[in-house]
């Protein structure tokens, strides 16, 4: 069982039991050589794209299993209303008419997902010092890549850098 902190505040639907015990230690070597608290690295990872696209593929799954009668186009639709403001505080503000328009393009989880994250990404703060997408990136090479890396470096020096860019993005911010 892999008991690291941060994997253990993960809802269970985005806990990756399917996927290689190595690639989640690997998720715990990035979080070292980031110096980042398991809170801090569980909220990186449950707002990353692998997340995102999980979760989606989840409630597809979810959605087929528990009712079958309802087509692709009715679970797409739920899945994104799912997502809107008129469901969640800070959702898409997305009106049931445009997500009906946007349902004659959609015709499959894939054609959803990205959908769904193009949606996501209009709506998100600036990225400014690009440390959200290089996080991102890493989350993803590590988890969707078929060739995940080897290693993560979390030497001193390493830690040290990562913690230095960190630093220096938040104070850049402030500004």
């Amino acid at each position: 069982m892999i008991d690291y902190i941060w994997y253990q505040m993960l809802p269970e639907r985005f806990r990756p039991h399917d996927v290689d015990p190595n690639r989640i230690h690997l998720l715990d070597d990035l979080r070292k050589s980031w110096s980042l608290t398991d809170e801090v690295f569980f909220e990186i990872l449950i707002q990353s794209d692998w997340a995102t696209k999980r979760l989606q593929k989840r409630l597809y799954e979810d959605a087929k299993r528990d009712n079958p009668r309802l087509s692709d186009r009715q679970i797409f639709k739920e899945i994104i209303m799912s997502r809107t403001i008129s469901r969640i505080p800070f959702g898409l503000d997305i009106s049931e008419e445009e997500v009906n328009n946007a349902l004659n393009s959609i015709r499959n989880i894939d054609e959803l997902i990205e959908f769904i994250m193009s949606q996501e990404k209009a709506i998100e703060p600036p990225d400014q010092y690009k440390m959200r997408s290089k996080m991102n990136t890493q989350i993803s090479k590590i988890m969707e890549f078929q060739e995940a890396p080897k290693e993560i470096k979390t030497d001193l020096v390493t830690r040290v850098i990562n913690m230095l860019r960190l630093i220096s993005a938040y104070f850049k911010l402030r500004e």
